[in-house]
């Protein structure tokens, strides 16, 4: 989907891609390959081998916009919230279900999922509207530090577990 949306973006601006990815499922790696081949992307697509977590920051420095795309219904995924604490804008499918990473024109630009041509128009606008990407950049890094950080997060597992002592150490009722 991504490769058929930058084919689309190409003409009518310069543009680059980089895959950063793991092996994947057996042959993979040679598909995507041909289908980078049969649409003449060789020369602005550069696949790289999954990369060690810290080493991702750098990546994200490099580039103006991270494409981000998840198999799950409402995407939680740990690339997507380092993105956001890295400030750079993401380009995402708009969730099935409500999301409260994914909201589109707040936190990433969206586009509908199985269509090159929204995927395109997408990226351009990210690309293009430097408000709209400042707005999202700033949300997206608000929301990850306030909700997402190690902070955040532990607090809220300490309330859950000091919720599971209390009840664990109320007397049982019993009715006859």
């Amino acid at each position: 989907l991504f490769l058929e949306a930058v084919a689309l973006l190409r003409r009518t601006r310069v543009v680059r891609l980089t895959a950063v990815c793991g092996p994947g499922p057996d042959n993979y790696r040679a598909f995507i390959e041909q289908r980078i081949a049969d649409l003449r992307l060789g020369d602005i697509v550069e696949l790289r081998s999954a990369l060690p977590r810290g080493a991702l920051q750098d990546v994200y420095r490099d580039h103006d916009v991270l494409l981000f795309q998840s198999p799950f219904r409402e995407p939680a995924a740990l690339v997507l919230m380092e993105a956001f604490g890295a400030g750079i804008p993401v380009v995402a499918p708009q969730p099935e279900v409500a999301s409260g990473l994914v909201v589109a024109d707040e936190t990433c630009v969206c586009f509908r999922t199985g269509d090159p041509q929204t995927v395109s128009a997408a990226i351009e606008r990210a690309l293009s509207d430097a408000p709209l990407r400042r707005r999202i950049r700033v949300a997206a890094h608000e929301l990850v530090t306030r909700e997402y950080s190690v902070e955040a997060m532990g607090s809220r597992y300490d309330r859950l577990l000091q919720r599971i002592l209390d009840a664990e150490t109320r007397p049982a009722h019993m009715t006859s």
